[in-house]
């Protein structure tokens, strides 16, 4: 079977961009890698924790000015020299210091851009007087969500489960790794929202 889809490697630096980016779009399917990088203070979501979901977590040990943007430039280079130039490289980021590095990388024929996440939608403005509602109320017509792939095909395996949390706790620096039972068994509680085990 040949795969038609286009390979990708998204670079996310996550203290630029926040929740802000597509996640569900981007971290799904075996055409796509994410390097998430985080900043040693940060946390990330827990329903990015999902089996499904590609991503390498990266924690920069130091915080100090730059310190992500250095080791996504890093592994960048890294990356680039170990993948074909057909792969397409997206640097999740606002920030344009990362824009001519990037052109670097054009003269040496990789397909690589810098996006910015979409914009939030801004809410209407309030009003300044109030509203009254109307004495009967209509009522509401409730749409059902499309239900993701995750819960088509059910919550995943025990197996998939375990190699996950495995996959987490190898990634977690060795001094934040729970060093008990009790500790391990309440990071997993926090981690079960993102990882849908029931």
């Amino acid at each position: 079977m040949v795969d038609n889809q286009e390979k990708i490697v998204h670079f996310v630096d996550y203290e630029n961009v926040h929740k802000h980016i597509p996640i569900d779009e981007i971290a799904r399917g075996n055409h796509q890698r994410v390097l998430l990088f985080v900043g040693n203070q940060q946390t990330i979501p827990n329903d990015w924790l999902i089996v499904d979901y590609n991503i390498t977590v990266i924690r920069v040990g130091k915080t100090s000015k730059d310190n992500v943007d250095f080791h996504i430039s890093a592994y960048l280079g890294m990356v680039h020299v170990g993948r074909d130039n057909s792969v397409r490289f997206i640097v999740w980021s606002k920030d344009k210091g990362f824009d001519d590095l990037i052109e670097h990388f054009k003269s040496r024929k990789r397909r690589i851009e810098r996006k910015e996440p979409p914009k939030p939608k801004k809410k209407a403005g309030t009003p300044s007087k109030k509203v009254m509602k109307p004495a009967v109320e209509k009522k509401k017509i409730v749409e059902e969500k499309p239900k993701t792939a995750q819960e088509k095909i059910g919550p995943p395996s025990i197996e998939q489960v375990g190699s996950r949390v495995v996959e987490i706790l190898e990634k977690t620096a060795p001094a934040k790794r729970p060093r008990k039972q009790t500790t391990l068994q309440n990071q997993l509680e926090h981690w079960r929202p993102g990882i849908k085990f029931k």
